[in-house]
Parts: structure tokens; sequence; C-alpha cells
């Protein structure tokens, strides 16, 4: 809670103060920029560190009537002086030459606008008043933003730890937040000060005055003790006097803490006014806030002003990320026989649970999205589905903490299976420590779980449509496993030609459909298409002639089956190839058992095309009926070599068997191929591989390395739907 009260105060105080604070960031630039520009022109960083006397014994060698000396807040060093004729002048030169460098004046009429501007929004004391308001804003807003951070991070002590992002404007919120932080900290802390001077809201002391008489014997200007520790940047002006032999003339000099009273003949400090404690710290500040000090904190300063429109349009940029994160869902909680909850920190996990959500939608299942904070009780869900990151240090994220709370008040009545899915980040000590809390919590209250927990580390797709593969095969409800598929927010599809359509099994309204493929791709990959905004995936595999082919057979009233069937050779579709790199064959695998029913077969006969002569490869095939496709199964080891053995079991007919059947026949064989390091391959639908499982758990037995083993190792790869 003390988080969430934070980043809302973090928000409204960023949102409240965004269009003052874009002013004083853009005009604080410009006044930095042309700080440091003026101090590098005149020569003031070169020169700050010269004693005085021996600067002043050069001017006067050069100029022998020098009434003033006077530095500017850019660096200047402006003389005034009496020449030849008794002309006064006042012009600017580089004190380690004496030379003039140019006219004296003030600053330009642009830059006195923008100082205005700047200070007080051109509307005079008010003005300032406001703008003092909103430095202090500032400081609010940059204490939220480092508390949050240290949140994020697991404490104060992980400041620079690796920058871990969902998306490009998070990171570079938090990178200009490393970067600019001190730097606006001081700013805006020496401005909100300097506001408060200005309207004397701060009380001053009075001036201290301490007089001397003088003593000494007189000695020449570059022996004054005094002006041999002064440094010339220390200055901030010097008035000269008009006779050195006169008892009444002084040399007069004013530094920022300080006014000295100097015997022209002796040098000894007749009198001393030392400013207030308040007047010192506002001459600080004014340093510090202004960058007149050095050219390089000038520099900092302008960066840093600019970070604030990157602050601005980043942190704009993840709220409208969180703010976006409602998805529109069709059915209500209490009929939906899916319900995902989504504990989210960004919205990140809302796009992975969106893409669920969709294909369940695509196959007219009722699923609903949730925070986690919305748990309630479900009469007509089978599944519970729990997507959830961490926030910090194990906590929970921003729309998850009433969840536990709402966990153990609200019972369910009746049997839902139940599977959590952590998101995060492994470099964290606690990587998906609230996923795992979920869990925790879950067992204690004796769910039923479908899966147990599943870590997807940094956003990884492809540890995740491994998740859904696993979910698919447990629940028995298809979901995409390819990568590509979760990765891409928004499909973009292409045209693809047909080139042929072949009915090859007419009881089975099978066809073998061709296409032109517009970049390169394998066999195994998917084909995605989207008719009426639904999803339908097919396996694709690479004909003899390079182009893909699918096997498609025509449902009554299936949009995607009807759509892609009832296309002819010169006819375009829409639809997008995306790669599924867990089901390809691998040429260096030595022996491959390739197992399918019905439209399955279609990425294994592209296979072949990819194979490689050395491997042994064994297909097993089950058909419903007989058909031009099944007999092209049988003829397999006559066309490829490498093909040893290809048998089709059909389900219908005078001696009716199944594919699994076959892989009781051919025990023996499948397990010394996958003993002995090779790989098998199941393509179909979800049933065919649920009873495969079964049949290869038996042929392991409970001896040995078993099924979960190969399947870990990559030996056991599946694409079913």
């Amino acid at each position: 809670m003390a988080k969430k009260i934070w980043r809302i105060s973090h928000l409204l105080l960023a949102v409240f103060s965004s269009a003052f604070l874009l002013v004083i960031s853009v005009t604080g630039a410009i006044l930095a920029a042309d700080s440091a520009w003026q101090r590098l022109r005149s020569g003031a960083e070169s020169s700050s560190e010269e004693p005085l006397s021996e600067v002043i014994v050069r001017l006067q060698e050069k100029y022998p009537d020098i009434l003033e000396l006077k530095r500017s807040d850019a660096g200047y060093t402006e003389l005034q002086i009496f020449d030849e004729e008794g002309n006064e002048e006042r012009f600017n030169i580089n004190p380690k030459t004496g030379e003039k460098i140019s006219e004296s004046g003030g600053e330009t009429h642009f830059i006195s606008q923008v100082k205005t501007l700047h200070r007080s929004f051109f509307l005079h004391e008010t003005g300032r008043a406001i703008a003092g308001i909103f430095a202090f804003l500032l400081v609010l807003i940059i204490i939220s933003g480092s508390v949050l951070l240290a949140k994020r991070n697991g404490g104060w002590l992980k400041p620079i730890s690796k920058i871990r992002t969902e998306f490009p404007a998070q990171f570079l919120h938090i990178l200009a937040s490393r970067i600019f932080s001190i730097p606006l900290l001081i700013s805006a802390v020496s401005g909100t000060v300097l506001c408060l001077f200005r309207f004397n809201l701060i009380p001053e002391s009075e001036v201290r005055v301490s007089k001397k008489p003088e003593a000494g014997s007189p000695v020449s200007v570059a022996e004054f003790p005094v002006l041999r520790k002064i440094k010339l940047g220390e200055v901030q002006k010097i008035q000269f006097p008009l006779d050195a032999e006169d008892p009444e003339e002084h040399f007069k000099i004013i530094l920022p803490e300080k006014m000295l009273l100097l015997s022209p003949r002796t040098g000894t400090v007749l009198e001393e006014h030392r400013e207030p404690f308040r007047k010192n710290v506002e001459v600080f500040l004014k340093m510090l806030h202004t960058g007149n000090s050095s050219a390089a904190w000038s520099v900092v300063l302008g960066l840093a002003s600019l970070g604030i429109p990157i602050f601005i349009w980043s942190g704009f940029a993840i709220w409208y990320r969180r703010s976006w994160k409602k998805i529109k869902n069709e059915f209500e909680p209490s009929v939906a026989e899916i319900i995902i909850l989504v504990g989210s920190e960004n919205g990140t996990t809302f796009q992975f649970a969106q893409k669920i959500h969709q294909q369940f939608a695509s196959k007219k299942i009722k699923s609903t999205v949730l925070n986690l904070d919305d748990y309630a009780e479900f009469p007509a869900a089978k599944h519970l589905l729990i997507f959830t990151a961490t926030s910090g240090d194990g906590e929970a994220p921003q729309n998850a903490l009433k969840f536990k709370d709402r966990l153990g008040q609200i019972n369910q009545n009746h049997k839902i299976l139940v599977s959590v899915v952590g998101f995060g980040s492994a470099s964290y000590p606690k990587f998906c420590g609230y996923a795992e809390s979920v869990f925790g919590w879950i067992k204690s209250a004796h769910w039923a779980q479908l899966l147990p927990l599943y870590k997807i580390n940094e956003k990884n797709y492809t540890e995740f449509s491994k998740w859904a593969q696993y979910w698919a095969e447990q629940s028995g409800i298809p979901l995409a496993h390819a990568a590509e598929y979760y990765q891409s927010e928004n499909q973009k599809v292409e045209s693809f030609m047909i080139t042929e359509n072949i009915l090859i099994d007419e009881k089975n309204s099978t066809h073998c459909i061709r296409f032109k493929p517009t970049a390169a791709f394998r066999s195994g990959d998917l084909l995605g298409i989207y008719p009426q905004g639904k999803e339908r995936f097919y396996s694709i595999g690479r004909s003899q002639s390079g182009d893909a082919q699918i096997l498609v057979k025509l449902y009554k009233d299936g949009i995607g089956s009807g759509l892609l069937c009832s296309l002819r050779a010169g006819d375009y579709f829409s639809g997008k190839i995306l790669e599924n790199k867990n089901f390809r064959l691998d040429p260096a695998v030595p022996e491959v058992v390739m197992i399918a029913n019905g439209t399955g077969a279609a990425p294994f006969l592209g296979m072949l095309n990819e194979s490689s002569p050395h491997q042994e490869i064994s297909i097993l095939c089950g058909f419903r009926f007989e058909s031009e496709l099944s007999e092209l199964i049988k003829s397999l080891p006559r066309r490829f070599s490498n093909v040893k053995m290809s048998e089709v079991a059909i389900s219908r007919g005078g001696n009716p068997r199944r594919v699994t059947d076959l892989m009781n026949q051919n025990s023996l064989m499948l397990r010394r191929v996958l003993e002995s390091g090779g790989v098998v391959m199941l393509c179909g639908s979800l049933a065919m591989y649920r009873d495969s499982v079964e049949v290869i758990k038996g042929i392991l037995g409970s001896t040995g390395k078993d099924f979960e083993f190969y399947k870990n190792a990559g030996q056991i790869v599946s694409d079913c739907y």
C-alpha cells in the first residue's frame, strides 16, 4: 500500500507540474548554455585561480588610472578607467593579459527575456512565487521517484544495479533518473530556498563590522598579504583609490561573504564588513542554481534541465501503458469457463494474458481477464490461470495488493484447475518471488493444480510458448506455441498466392494446399490466418518445388478451413508465417521417428525434403480412411532413401487400428531411438498426443529415464492442436 501511495503521489505531482516544469526546464537549459558559453568566452575558467595581487599589478602597469574592476555573473572582468585624455571608459578584459576583449554591456534582449520567463513567467513577484512553488514540487517529485526506484531495485543500496525494464520508455525513465536526479535535486532545492530568501521567509541577521587602525610600513601592492590570498574568481568588485597617498582613499574589495577596506600604502585591512550567514548561503545557492561558478557545472545543469522533458514524455508513456491494460471481456466472470487473473506492474503481463484470451475467444470458449485484486467467486469456472509479475523485493504488483486477503475470504464451491505463471528477472534475488507466494497460498488452500509453478525470465517468449504447449497438452484446449506469435503485439499479415489446391482424401474432405511463401521458412513453422478476426493455425511443410504446403480438413461451418479449401490456383489470401523453432527437423540428429494423425502429416512431408541423407527416419501415421494421402505415406521409403520405415494405421474399415497401435508394435525401436540420442516428433490432435504420451511412458517403463527427462532434453517434441 505504501508503494501505491508513493506512485500516486509521484504521478499527481508530475501531472500537475508538467507544463510549468517544461517551461522552467527549457529556459533553464538555455540560460545554462549561455552561462557556460559566456564563461568560456570571457576566459574566466583560466584566470579564476590567479592571485588578486598579480592581477592588480598587471592592470595598473597597463592602465594607470583604474576606477573599478567588476566580475559579472558570466565571468567577465569589466574594467572602468580614465584614459589619457581623462575620459571614462568601460570594457571587458582578459585578466591574464590585460587586453581588451569586448565592450562592456549587459546580456542580450533574448537572454533577458528568457531569464524573466524562467524566474517569474512574466508575472513579476507573483510569478516568482509560482516558480518557487513548482521548484518545491520538483523536489517532491524527485524524492517520490527515488523512493519508487529504491523499492523497484530492492533497496537504497542498489541505485546502480543493472537496469531491467520491459519497454523502452521505462528504460529511458530509469536511466534519466540515475543521470539527472542529483543535479536536478540540487537545482530544485536551491531554487526553492532562493525563493524563500526573496520573500524574506527566512530572517536575516545584521552585518558585522570590525575596524582596525592602520599599521606597518608602506609596501607595493604585489606584497599586500590579503591580496595574495584572495583569488580573482572570488571577487565581485574592487574600487581603486584615486590617490594612494590620500589617507581617506582605500581599496574597497567586495567578496561574496564580506567587504574589505584596505590601506593603499600598507595593505592593512582597515575595516571588515562580514555579511550575515543567510547572505553567504544565498550567494552559494545562487552559484549552484545558475551555474555561474563554473562552465562545467553550467553544462551539467543544462543537460539536467533537458532531462525534464525526457521524464515527462517517458513518464506519460509508462502511465499510458499501465492504463491501456484494461481488456474488453465478452463474458462476465460469473459465466466464464476460464478465468485469467493478472498481476502486473507495468502492463506487460497483460499482453501475455491478452494473447491467451484471444485464442480462447476464437474457439468460442468463455474466458475473462481480471486484475488479481478482482478475485471473486467464479461459479462456472473450470480453469484459473494466474499470470503475475513481482514488484521490487518479492512484493505484490500494484493491482494485486488485496489478492491474498480475498483468496482467504472467498471460497469456490466446486473444483477449479489452477495454473500459476510467474514473470520476472532471474538477476533479482527474489526471482518471481510474488508468484512463489501465490503458488504457496494456492497449495495451502488445497486447490487442484493442473501444472506446477512455471517461471518466465526476462519476458522470454520462447519459454512462455513452451508453457502454452504444456498447458494445452494437459488441459486438452489447443493453444499456439510459436514464440513469435506471443512476441508480436499486432499481427501484420501478408498476401500469399495459391499455386495448387488438391483434394487428396475425399472421404475425409482433406485438401493439400500449396502457396508461394514471401520469406524464408522451415517445415514445422506455422501459418496463421485471421478469418472474421479469429485466429487459426496450420503446420507448414516444404514441397519438392519449394512452395509451402498445408493439409486442411474441411469442417462444416469451419471459418478457417472453409476459406482455405475454397481457394483455387491464382487466388490470394492473407496470413502470416510464424517461426516455430521448437518443432523443426535438426539435420544433425542421427535418427528420427515421426508420429502423426490426419493433417498432422503435413510438416513431416516437408521435413523429408529438408532432411539429411545420413539421417534414419521412421514414420508412423494414423488416418480414418484409405486415401491418396495414406498411399503417399506408404510410398515414402521408395521415394526417400533415408526413410527406413513408413507405416499407416486406418481406424475405419475391416481391421481398425490407431497410430498408438503402431507405436506399441514398434516399442523396441522407439525406446532404442530415445536411448541412443534420437528424437521422437509428434504432430496432430491433442487427443492423439495424450494417448501417445501414455504409450511412450509405458514403453519407457519404470526403469531408466522417464518421459519428462526426454521431453526436457528436447528428444520428444510436439506440435498438436
